[in-house]
């Protein structure tokens, strides 16, 4: 059963922890772009909140949270982060999130392999006459 979840992504593959992080820059300069509201000089300028002690709803404070977690590999918890925007910001998010659905799925299917191959195979241990 877990050879045939991992096989869903075969063809395709699943992309890496650093390409997630890359994909994710392109999106949060698609998001703030299109909700700065100062036209050209956000294009010369960018200044945007970072980290995760970002408190708040708006789109900058969640982005840094996500942003938090994503840099210390945390996938599913930036996609909790992620799931707070508004629906025009989560359009824009929307194919890094499927990305880092199946790399959350992809990692949980190999941990879950990794520990049926590791765990020892019971045997029975009593003597028979």
């Amino acid at each position: 059963e877990l050879f045939i979840r991992l096989e869903a992504d075969a063809d395709k593959g699943v992309g890496t922890l650093a390409a997630l992080q890359r994909k994710f820059e392109t999106a949060v300069n698609s998001t703030l772009t299109t909700a700065s509201s100062t036209g050209r000089l956000a294009g010369l300028i960018r200044i945007r909140k970072v980290g995760e002690q970002q408190t708040g709803a708006d789109h900058e404070s969640v982005i840094a949270r996500a942003e938090g977690k994503l840099q210390r590999g945390e996938i599913e918890g930036a996609l909790k982060e992620l799931a707070q925007l508004s629906p025009p910001a989560v359009d824009r998010f929307t194919p890094w999130m499927r990305d880092a659905q199946v790399y959350v799925d992809a990692r949980k299917n190999i941990d879950a392999l990794q520990v049926t191959l590791l765990t020892p195979v019971a045997t029975d241990t009593t003597e028979k006459p």
